[in-house]
């Protein structure tokens, strides 16, 4: 948790994060199978304002398809709601790209 550990750092140094930090954070979690945490932190970006790229999606499509457990995540959502989120997200990304 090394990447997390050096967000927070930053956070307290004053540093301000930006759509790559952020994709860091997110790769993180997914590739440590957490994708619900990936998820927690796109809804950061999009609380704070910064627009999310491509790349982004990526990261959480390649998260998702990699998820071996599909029961309900940390917080009790099932997975049919994560789908309909995501869904979501990709319509957002859809529209921001044209």
């Amino acid at each position: 948790m090394l990447v997390v550990s050096m967000c927070g750092r930053m956070e307290l140094s004053g540093v301000p994060h930006n759509v790559y930090s952020f994709n860091i954070l997110i790769n993180c979690f997914c590739q440590l199978g957490q994708i619900d945490f990936g998820f927690l932190v796109l809804g950061m970006v999009l609380k704070l304002g910064v627009e999310p790229v491509i790349v982004t999606l990526s990261i959480l499509i390649n998260g998702f398809c990699n998820a071996r457990d599909l029961g309900p995540d940390v917080t009790g959502v099932n997975p049919g709601n994560r789908v309909n989120e995501f869904r979501k997200f990709e319509d957002y990304v859809v529209k921001i790209g044209n």
